[in-house]
């Protein structure tokens, strides 16, 4: 009765996954084990039996031949639960999301462990995001958007094959983030918010390297303790044409006397938005977190700003001016 209901309570679940299947193991290893006590049994005493008997003791011994095909597909199953924390695609999808956000960002995801090893928090109103609730309606694309706008969401994990039933939400995603990364076809982390139109850039600027790359403006989190962390900066860039080829941005400090005391080279979005793909118009944000020193004295600093071609390390020159990089401002220490 037990393996029954629960078939039947399977076969009536809206999507059925492979990892479901394991529901029907406990009552499969109750009956395995009194038909392998039949069987042992029965086998001693097989001509004496009954043909009930025999029936019974064939039908024990097909549940233990199904116990033990299962065994594999167990184990897989507790392993890819154990990569969660050890490894494998999901260890992936937790550093992936370390890196592209910041402890205070906001993330959502069809699967709370990710944002939760993540070290990274949700919208406080998101609530679940089961299957149970999409079909019932208590989960929509509406307020998922509604929550992302409102807590300006820096990054969404499409990762339990729920968020793909919400098509206004993934179309709201692919017109509001960036880029993306994909594992598989399936699971995608949507990350670099588009930068919202109408809205003013901090520090506007407008300085142009090259022929093709401009400037538009920064945020610099002076706030932050300026020793033995990292320090947040945003910059905005534009395309004035389309460029030719991928450059990278370098971010550096300098003390009073000019000298290099730490730095940060990457492609934009840590690579997964080259300048080649940038749209002609579109603001970029890039949020670039430097590191600093354990023991970094007191003095002047200066942040400057640039972009060189990787392969010749040539720096773009800056537009009207002899130099080949940007000063954003000075900070003290």
């Amino acid at each position: 009765m037990w393996l029954f209901v629960t078939i039947i309570t399977l076969l009536s679940h809206t999507p059925l996954f492979e990892q479901h299947l394991l529901a029907i193991l406990p009552p499969i290893v109750l009956l395995a084990s009194i038909a392998l006590w039949q069987s042992i049994t029965g086998l001693f005493t097989w001509q004496k039996s009954k043909m009930n008997e025999k029936v019974f003791t064939a039908i024990g011994a097909c549940f233990i031949g199904m116990y033990l095909l299962s065994l594999p597909n167990m184990v897989k199953t507790n392993n890819t639960t154990r990569d969660v924390r050890t490894g494998g695609r999901e260890a992936e999808a937790i550093n992936f999301l370390k890196t592209v956000t910041r402890h205070d960002d906001n993330l959502i995801s069809d699967n709370q462990l990710l944002i939760f090893m993540a070290e990274r928090q949700a919208p406080p109103q998101l609530g679940d995001i089961a299957q149970v609730a999409i079909n019932a309606g208590r989960q929509n694309s509406r307020n998922l958007i509604s929550l992302s706008e409102s807590y300006s969401v820096q990054a969404v994990a499409s990762w339990s094959l729920r968020l793909i039933w919400l098509t206004e939400y993934e179309a709201w995603l692919d017109d509001n983030f960036l880029t993306k990364r994909v594992w598989d076809g399936h699971h995608i982390i949507y990350f670099g918010r588009r930068f919202p139109k109408n809205n003013p850039i901090p520090n506007e600027q407008h300085v142009q390297l090259g022929d093709s790359i401009i400037w538009k403006g920064f945020h610099v989190d002076t706030e932050t303790p300026f020793q033995g962390e990292t320090l947040p900066m945003t910059f905005y860039w534009q395309a004035k044409h389309k460029p030719h080829q991928d450059y990278t941005i370098f971010t550096q400090i300098l003390n009073s006397h000019g000298q290099l005391v730490t730095s940060w080279d990457a492609q934009p979005l840590h690579g997964y938005l080259p300048t080649t793909s940038w749209q002609v118009a579109e603001i970029i944000t890039d949020r670039v977190d430097v590191p600093l020193p354990d023991d970094l004295p007191s003095d002047i600093y200066t942040i400057i700003i640039g972009m060189y071609d990787l392969a010749t390390l040539e720096r773009l020159p800056i537009f009207d001016s002899e130099q080949d990089f940007i000063v954003v401002l000075e900070i003290r220490n």
